[in-house]
């Protein structure tokens, strides 16, 4: 089972596109998973004092925002897309 990860100007120096090959993985394991594989902590970078994903950040699976789900703890689906972007405002 795989998945595919892809992040759109979150991440400084951290691939664009990541096919996981992970079996029942969460959203929250798949941070770490992927902060271990490219040696940086990406639960620091992306998660507030209370273990949830800081403001300014977004993140979609297949298409829908963890929030409207189980969040962080929400299993990606074989073939899934895990998708961060930040959010942008302007006027």
């Amino acid at each position: 089972m795989a998945f595919d990860f892809y992040q759109i100007g979150a991440l400084r120096d951290f691939p664009s596109r990541v096919r996981v090959e992970q079996e029942n993985i969460t959203i929250r394991d798949c941070l770490k998973y992927l902060g271990e594989r490219y040696h940086r902590d990406l639960e620091a970078e992306l998660l507030d004092e209370q273990g949830q994903l800081q403001a300014g950040y977004l993140l979609l699976l297949d298409g829908r925002s963890i929030g409207s789900e189980k969040g962080l703890e929400a299993v990606i689906p074989d073939n899934g897309v895990l998708l961060l972007t930040v959010l942008i405002a302007g006027g």
